[in-house]
C-alpha cells in the first residue's frame, strides 16, 4: 500500500509558510438570547428573561442562577450563602430583580456581561423610575397635588 503525501510536496502546488491567524471575536459566557418586546409596552421582565435563558439550556432557573449568575454578581444582596440556600428564587425572591433598586441594576449588568447584551437594563423598572422621578419633581404635578386636582401632562 502506498503512503499518501501532503500536496505541498507535489510539484505545481504552492503552500504559503505564513498563514495569517484569524482573530476570534469575544464569546459570551451564556447564550446571546434577545429579550422580548424591548422598546414596547409589552417588554418582558428580567425574571422572565432568566427563565427563558434557563429553558434554552434545559435547566430550571434556580440552577442557572445558582451556578452561572450568582458567582458573577458584584453585590451579595439577599443570596449571601450561595446556591444551596436559593430555594425560593423562582417564587418570590426573583421579583426583586425586576425593580429599580441596586439589586436589579446589578443583576441586569451581570446578565448583560454574561450574555454580551447591552439592553437587559430595559427589562427592569430603572427607566420607568427615572420617568416617575422626573414627574415627581415637575412643578405641574406638585401644584396639582397641592390643589388636589388631576395633573395634566408632565414633561
Amino acid at each position: 500500500m502506498r503512503r499518501a503525501e501532503w500536496p505541498a510536496n507535489m510539484p505545481g502546488v504552492a503552500v504559503s509558510p505564513h498563514i495569517p491567524l484569524l482573530e476570534m471575536p469575544p464569546r459570551s459566557h451564556l447564550s446571546h438570547l434577545p429579550p422580548i418586546g424591548v422598546g414596547t409596552a409589552l417588554v418582558e421582565s428580567l425574571s422572565s428573561y432568566i427563565n427563558r435563558l434557563a429553558w434554552a439550556y434545559r435547566v430550571n432557573a434556580r440552577t442557572l442562577v445558582a451556578y452561572e449568575v450568582l458567582p458573577h454578581l458584584s453585590g451579595s444582596h439577599y443570596v449571601q450563602a450561595g446556591p444551596l440556600r436559593l430555594g425560593g428564587f423562582g417564587r418570590t425572591r426573583s421579583m426583586v430583580v425586576n425593580g429599580a433598586s441596586l439589586v436589579a441594576y446589578d443583576w441586569a449588568a451581570t446578565l448583560g456581561q454574561l450574555t454580551m447584551r447591552s439592553d437587559l437594563r430595559q427589562l427592569t423598572l430603572h427607566q420607568q423610575a427615572a420617568v416617575v422621578q422626573r414627574c415627581l419633581s415637575c412643578q405641574e404635578l406638585q401644584s396639582a397635588i397641592a390643589a388636589k386636582a388631576s395633573p395634566g401632562h408632565c414633561t
